[in-house]
């Protein structure tokens, strides 16, 4: 349970709550394209970014887990990126493990 966890589009933070509250102690950090929500992630005490998939600051293979709530269905057509890009984007940070896409 130490495994580190990006919760991309992760609203106000719910989802890293949970694993706080399952016993998770790596990394948990938040990323959405929301400020309400990133704030609101901060105020539950995780580290949380502004920003879209392309400009989150994030190395490559820095995180064991990549959670994409709520964020698939906005995978095609914007701004002339598809759904490959987007997947793309989020792999980049995985550390060879697990890409958990949910809605």
């Amino acid at each position: 349970r130490d495994e580190s966890v990006l919760d991309v589009g992760g609203g106000g933070g719910e989802f890293l709550i949970f694993l706080r509250s399952a016993g998770f102690t790596g990394a948990l950090m938040h990323a959405d394209q929301s400020l309400p929500a990133v704030e609101s992630a901060r105020m539950a005490g995780f580290q949380s970014y502004h920003g879209d998939l392309y400009s989150l600051p994030f190395a490559t293979r820095q995180f064991d887990v990549v959670t994409l709530g709520e964020v698939v269905e906005l995978f095609g057509g914007h701004a002339g990126r598809n759904s490959r890009d987007r997947y793309q984007a989020c792999r980049r940070t995985l550390n060879d493990k697990i890409l958990c896409c949910y809605r």
